[in-house]
């Protein structure tokens, strides 16, 4: 029995690859285990281990990566991976004063765009 692992553990990903094997490689048995580990049983005819893993290595399957976004909280700076898709959004722009509003200079940023209308 062999163990495939994943290295970005995914439950859709590890059914694609044990039905790529079931499929394409007879005299074997793959079976998903959780959502990392795919259980590959040989059968008597499956030949050798290195000649099996080179097999298996060379299926084309559909992976599927989790979307990721990372936000630094510090300067707003948004970074997104390929995967990430976007749909409606609303932006909201908060402007948080150390001083109250009457002490803040009229060419300051933040007091300056709740005047014209743009810091809603």
């Amino acid at each position: 029995m062999l163990n495939i692992l994943l290295s970005e553990p995914n439950f859709s990903t590890a059914e694609q690859v044990a039905g790529a094997i079931n499929r394409e490689i007879h005299g074997v048995s793959a079976r998903v285990r959780d959502s990392r580990r795919i259980e590959v049983e040989r059968g008597p005819d499956a030949g050798d281990v290195p000649g099996l893993l080179a097999h298996i290595e060379n299926l084309s399957v559909e992976v599927h990566r989790r979307a990721r976004v990372i936000i630094n909280e510090r300067t707003g700076t948004i970074v997104m991976g390929r995967e990430v898709r976007l749909g409606a959004v609303s932006i909201l722009q908060v402007c948080r004063l150390a001083a109250p509003a009457a002490r803040l200079r009229r060419n300051q940023g933040c007091a300056r765009d709740q005047r014209a209308g743009r810091g809603d």
